[in-house]
């Protein structure tokens, strides 16, 4: 494989990732959605019922939007040797925090086609201090 144009695609994923920060947080419904595959398929959070397709990538969208979730990047966005990348975040809804490692596969084309949020028990965020139930 030539590094040079994983190299490109990698921070092609970056940029996606950003915005999607960027974008969720302003409640900009369309942009975020022109970001994924017409075959989306979301997992938020990992373990629940997926959302697949457009209009299921829309609504969730829509709701999130709703919601006035706030997404703040806490790391390196990080590309791959493959087709994904990564983030965490702090996502705040509600007034609440909660820590959220998400992971996104993209096609050829470069939009996103598998979305995965990972968080759940134990990932609040009190004052500066992670909860965990153990």
């Amino acid at each position: 494989m030539d590094n040079t144009d994983q190299e490109a695609r990698n921070a092609h994923y970056r940029t996606c990732l950003r915005n999607y920060a960027g974008w969720v947080t302003r409640g900009d419904v369309d942009a975020v959605c022109t970001l994924f595959a017409e075959d989306a398929v979301i997992d938020d959070p990992a373990g629940t019922p997926p959302k697949v397709g457009a209009a299921a990538v829309r609504e969730f969208y829509e709701w999130v939007a709703e919601q006035k979730v706030e997404l703040e990047i806490i790391g390196p966005v990080t590309g791959s040797h493959t087709n994904s990348a990564a983030m965490q975040m702090n996502v705040t809804l509600q007034g609440i925090t909660l820590q959220c490692t998400s992971v996104a596969e993209f096609n050829a084309a470069g939009k996103i086609v598998h979305y995965v949020a990972h968080w759940g028990p134990g990932d609040f965020v009190v004052g500066n201090t992670v909860t965990t139930h153990e």
